[in-house]
């Protein structure tokens, strides 16, 4: 059964580690692969006893927390969001994105409904 175990660890390690490639907002390189090998971190989960279902989740906060403290943000994901913003900011007129002038409350701003007069369907009787 501990074999099982730790297969089934091994499998949700490598699960975690292709959502957050498939992610693209960390960098995900054989160093950080190896920081958190499924055999050295299957120890320090049963150590800290976290149960077999919260193992994914488990890992995977380990991971980005880890990601999160020395800067592994992957910049090509953080230039692709700010321009994918850049057509709902409002214009400024001097086209600054960093302008702290902007106000991201413009941004969500209910679409107009087209106002449309429907005629009321016909009461057809049998």
């Amino acid at each position: 059964i501990m074999r099982l175990q730790q297969d089934l660890f091994i499998m949700s390690t490598h699960t975690v580690f292709r959502n957050l490639e498939e992610e693209r907002i960390w960098v995900i390189d054989q160093t950080i692969r190896d920081k958190f090998s499924p055999k050295q971190m299957y120890q320090v989960a049963l150590k800290s006893d976290i149960p077999w279902r919260q193992w994914q989740q488990w890992i995977r906060e380990k991971v980005t927390t880890y990601c999160r403290e020395n800067n592994l943000v992957n910049m090509n994901y953080q230039t692709q969001s700010i321009g994918s913003m850049s057509n709902v900011l409002p214009n400024n007129n001097n086209n600054n994105m960093h302008n702290p002038s902007v106000s991201m409350a413009n941004v969500f701003q209910p679409m107009p409904q087209q106002q449309q007069q429907q005629q009321p369907a016909p009461f057809v009787s049998n």
